[in-house]
């Protein structure tokens, strides 16, 4: 049990510095940060066409805030009508906590959104929200949900269904030129540093897998 908080600690850590890392990089506008954005951006705009853009907008729908915390929010009324408190609380508090960090975080570097977006969006680019939501929920999925299926074949199929949906929303916000591919990366590191300090408090902390040592 030690060593397993320790990796989560460890994931935590790192991952927070990265994302500081990011930030200021972000902030300051720094040149190699722009170059890697504008020559993945322009890859990607390379494949724009009419059918994949009315299909990463539908697509992008389902990674939105209010999609994502609806989704979590049906979970946490199935744990809880489970009497699984731990998990309807370590999702609420992570949905809940990584937005608000993602908020904050757009709020103190405000970095604009990339021009000639193919949606309407508002509000700064950095980190994405979409993205940020989109990872702490299959992140959590692998965590909490995973480990009950008893079926191997439904894990498999639940686990693939998961990736493959998070790389299509994350994708979809750089192509429909909501987010600079900067922004994605922040919220992946975000999202990954944000479940991996806040699973090590659960460990440490939580009655029911303390009662279970």
């Amino acid at each position: 049990m030690e060593n397993r908080q320790n990796k989560w600690l460890v994931s935590g850590i790192i991952g927070s510095l990265l994302f500081i890392g990011l930030s200021i990089s972000v902030s300051i506008q720094s040149n190699w940060l722009i170059t890697v954005d504008f020559k993945l951006q322009t890859l990607i705009s390379s494949l724009v066409n009419p059918g994949l853009t009315k299909f990463f907008s539908l697509i992008s729908i389902t990674g939105s805030p209010i999609f994502v915390i609806g989704t979590a929010s049906c979970l946490m009324l199935f744990f809880t009508y489970r009497h699984d408190i731990y998990s309807a609380s370590f999702l609420g508090f992570a949905l809940i906590g990584g937005d608000a960090l993602a908020f904050i975080t757009k709020e103190v570097i405000q970095r604009p959104r990339p021009t000639q977006r193919l949606v309407a969006e508002s509000g700064f680019s950095f980190p994405s929200g979409h993205a940020i939501g989109s990872t702490i929920l299959v992140i959590m999925i692998f965590i909490i949900i995973i480990p009950k299926i008893e079926s191997q074949r439904l894990k498999l199929i639940t686990q693939s269904l998961a990736i493959v949906w998070l790389i299509i929303i994350i994708f979809s916000r750089v192509y429909l030129r909501a987010h600079f591919p900067s922004d994605i990366v922040g919220a992946l590191i975000l999202g990954v540093s944000w479940v991996s300090l806040l699973q090590f408090v659960y460990l440490n902390d939580s009655p029911l897998l303390l009662s279970k040592k």
